[in-house]
């Protein structure tokens, strides 16, 4: 049986204000398409109001799908588990001498107006596998300085 000696948890899997803001806006979106179906509003004017509605269904319909993808995309965010002689990372279970590099890359955020400013940068931590799979753990989603004395350690005591 092995015991998890460190576990690193993300502390950010993306579903934040903006996700919340997307179901905001499906409800609002779908009453919308309701009001204009029974000619609630713009009754009046009916061609207009088939194609106010045919554009509300096609935003709703897409705002649906972005927001279905960005829950499945924040699923595959998961703990990493250190153990005695492996850790884990979304139910793949590695040995520490697996593991051909461990390294930061950045990438850059170029401004749209200058290609020579940065406007942000992110880092990513790139663990690369003997067997040739590749990992990427964002600074965005996890500490990576805690992410590298995980490594560190269990690299030495291996």
């Amino acid at each position: 049986m092995h015991f998890a000696t460190k576990i690193i948890s993300p502390f950010n899997n993306g579903l934040g204000l903006h996700h919340n803001f997307g179901l905001f806006a499906v409800i609002f979106l779908i009453l919308l398409m309701y009001l204009l179906y029974q000619a609630k509003i713009l009754s009046k004017h009916k061609d207009f109001r088939y194609l106010a509605l045919m554009m509300t269904a096609l935003g709703t319909l897409m705002l649906v799908l972005t927001l279905i993808l960005n829950v499945w995309n924040a699923q595959k965010i998961g703990d990493l588990v250190f153990e005695e002689n492996q850790f884990v990372y979304q139910d793949q279970v590695m040995n520490y001498n697996a593991i051909d590099k461990l390294y930061v890359e950045p990438s850059y955020q170029k401004s749209r107006y200058s290609g020579s400013i940065n406007t942000d940068t992110v880092n990513f931590a790139v663990l690369e596998l003997r067997d040739g799979k590749t990992f990427i753990f964002s600074e965005e989603h996890y500490d990576l300085f805690q992410l590298f004395e995980a490594f560190k350690l269990k690299r030495v005591a291996n």
